[in-house]
């Protein structure tokens, strides 16, 4: 019998559908319990500031499934390095390990509490290929050909720390809210001296939530 608002495979699959993601099966149950542990065990240093099954799905989950087919674009056959600045409760980090196995994933979480979640979510749901960095993005070798970040600081910041992280022909993915065309301007005075272009503006909804939602793409120029 299922448990009063506990989160299912089906509920996953669903989520992920209404956002035009599929995962399988065991993927689906793999970010099923993902989820649980942020209701249990990430609730008690607040990883997510809201643990109801409805907003982990869609806010969180679904949220970060949407960077999924726009990775796979950039990357076309090969497997990347995956760099998530500011991985919290593994959105949208761990939710790309999970549904994405054959992808190195490196979640840098600079409060210890956080990464520690995180190191015991990557053992208990045995996701080999997702690995933490329990300090700051900033002291990561750079050598990530994707970084990804969810709604960590202002646009310009995030782009000024993890630029020197990213390979040449790279791609920074960021998660961007409402006010992305404000944040678009304000990062003009650095983007004119970086070696970052403006590749994509991705617009998206997530289901039950009006609030206008981008995933903002850059590219860095080879050498």
């Amino acid at each position: 019998m299922r448990a009063l608002g506990s989160i299912e495979r089906t509920d996953v699959i669903a989520a992920a559908d209404a956002v035009g993601c599929s995962v399988d099966a065991d993927a689906a149950d793999c970010l099923a319990r993902h989820l649980e542990l942020v209701r249990g065990p990430g609730m008690r240093i607040r990883v997510v500031a809201d643990a109801s099954a409805q907003q982990l799905l869609f806010r969180h989950m679904a949220d970060s499934l949407v960077a999924v087919s726009i990775i796979d674009d950039l990357v076309a056959s090969t497997p990347p390095v995956v760099l998530d600045i500011g991985s919290g409760g593994g959105f949208p980090g761990l939710v790309i390990a999970m549904v994405r196995r054959s992808w190195e994933v490196v979640l840098a979480e600079s409060q210890s509490k956080r990464a520690g979640f995180l190191l015991q979510a990557v053992h208990t749901l045995g996701i080999p290929n997702a690995r933490v960095i329990a300090g700051r993005a900033e002291d990561y070798a750079p050598c990530a050909s994707i970084i990804t970040g969810r709604a960590v600081t202002s646009l310009a910041t995030f782009a000024s720390i993890a630029e020197p992280l990213l390979l040449p022909g790279g791609a920074l993915v960021l998660h961007r809210g409402p006010d992305v065309d404000r944040e678009l301007h304000e990062a003009e005075r650095y983007l004119r001296t970086s070696p970052l272009d403006l590749h994509a503006r991705h617009a998206y909804r997530i289901p039950g939530d009006e609030v206008g939602r981008e995933i903002v793409v850059f590219t860095r120029r080879s050498e």
